[in-house]
């Protein structure tokens, strides 16, 4: 069996992916990012009721750069840690609060690092798909 890429083949998807075909793919790689990116980000994520957990969004998926965020009201507060008065009475937790400083767990944080570590491994089979319907017709 033989099989045989001339140099006009490669110039011929060139020409496609530089005609627009390429903006495309790269933004459905960014749109399949964004999703893996909230799923990891909902892994990271501390739970308790699960409010903080369902929270996280795409707001933006561009083939520039994939924005996930998390909605909830108190995520800051989770990620980053606070500040709250020792002995004071909280009656959703049903017990007087002991520490002056709860510490930030980071989550959304982590999460980024893993997405951009990955980033490549999780665009490269739909890139892959894409490239393949173009050349296959």
């Amino acid at each position: 069996m033989k099989i045989t890429v001339d140099k006009g083949d490669l110039e011929a998807l060139l020409a496609r992916l530089e005609a627009g075909d390429g903006e495309r793919i790269i933004g459905e790689g960014m749109k399949h990012l964004a999703q893996r990116g909230v799923d990891i980000a909902k892994k990271n994520t501390p739970v308790d009721k699960g409010q903080l957990r369902r929270s996280w969004v795409i707001r933006e998926a561009s083939p520039l750069r994939a924005v996930i965020v998390n909605y909830a009201s108190y995520a800051e507060y989770v990620e980053y840690g606070h500040r709250q008065k020792p002995g004071r009475f909280v009656p959703k937790l049903g017990k007087r609060l002991k520490h002056s400083w709860v510490r930030g767990q980071f989550y959304g944080k982590r999460s980024g690092e893993q997405i951009r570590k990955n980033a490549d491994k999780i665009m490269r089979p739909v890139i892959i798909k894409e490239v393949e319907k173009i050349i296959n017709g």
